[in-house]
């Protein structure tokens, strides 16, 4: 463990060799040199967590919104057509039919007492049977088709404080949604953090162990030589081959390693790339005390 910061200091100091760079380059047509900053603000645009986290928070402000409309009042319109098969009408010929007899019997009366009343009341009985005999007996009260608009208004005047503890809990849901997207953001960005700069060390490994196996590689090649001239024995040949493979070995698991920070990345970003870190790796010379960072998390840690 105490060898671990010196080993990490060498390799974040070395530099990565621009022909090395020019071949990953020309390895893969979609590679992409990026910066923190830039992949910062790609989280931000892409990563579906905080979009959704985001989401949240904006539905919680509506529905703060939708509860402070709670104590104005409330107006509604609806509107109706109906089509019935026939229309709704009133069948009166049965009175009609009972009174038409009682008027044609005293009508042909001959005659009533006082006598000369006789014209006169024989003539209002025919008039009153004419209009009686011309009168339509059957009306429509409701034609098949027609259509109705309704208004209403509800205004609470009193409701117990059910409306302002329904604001209450809209804003707490509101602090309760931006805690989250910050905490979201917050994870997030630790993992960007972790990715990008992992990545970026990773890289530096793959150089390093390439550069070893390279050094192997011209070491078993000078074995061969010396030991075809006769000047190492078989042992040593084979102990050079051994080094080799083992920093083959190395290189690989190198760069399977590296491959597998840029995958995730690419899931990180929510984008498809040879992604290749631009921002130096770095040391922080002054970390400060554990009670610092505990004043700083409990002060704006989201969670």
């Amino acid at each position: 463990m105490k060898k671990f910061p010196v080993l990490l200091g060498i390799l974040m100091t070395l530099t990565v060799p621009s022909a090395w760079a020019q071949e990953g380059e020309s390895d893969a047509a979609d590679t992409v040199t990026i910066s923190f900053a830039d992949a910062l603000h790609q989280l931000y645009e892409a990563n579906g967590m905080i979009k959704m986290a985001g989401s949240e928070k904006k539905q919680s402000e509506y529905e703060k919104k939708a509860t402070g409309g709670l104590r104005f009042p409330h107006v509604s319109l609806s509107a109706n057509y109906v089509a019935m098969s026939d229309p709704i009408h009133l069948d009166l010929t049965p009175v009609k039919d009972a009174i038409t007899p009682l008027y044609q019997t005293l009508a042909g009366y001959g005659s009533f007492s006082p006598d000369v009343a006789t014209p006169q009341i024989r003539q209002q009985l025919a008039a009153g049977l004419e209009q009686i005999e011309g009168t339509n007996w059957i009306q429509i009260i409701q034609k098949d088709r027609f259509g109705t608009v309704d208004a209403t208004m509800f205004w609470p005047l009193f409701t117990g404080g059910k409306i302002d503890a329904a604001n209450k809990a809209a804003e707490i849901k509101v602090e309760v949604a931006d805690a989250k997207l910050k905490a979201t953001s917050a994870e997030q960005v630790s993992d960007l953090v972790q990715r990008y700069f992992g990545l970026r060390l990773a890289e530096k490994v793959v150089e390093v162990r390439r550069e070893v196996m390279e050094g192997m590689a011209k070491h078993l090649d000078d074995a061969r030589k010396l030991e075809a001239n006769g000047m190492i024995a078989a042992a040593e040949r084979l102990h050079a081959e051994v080094a080799y493979a083992d920093a083959e070995r190395e290189f690989n698991k190198a760069q399977r390693d590296a491959d597998l920070i840029r995958t995730s990345l690419q899931s990180t970003l929510e984008k498809n790339g040879n992604f290749f870190p631009s921002t130096s790796l770095f040391l922080t010379a002054n970390l400060g005390d554990l009670e610092e960072f505990k004043s700083e998390a409990l002060a704006n840690n989201p969670a």
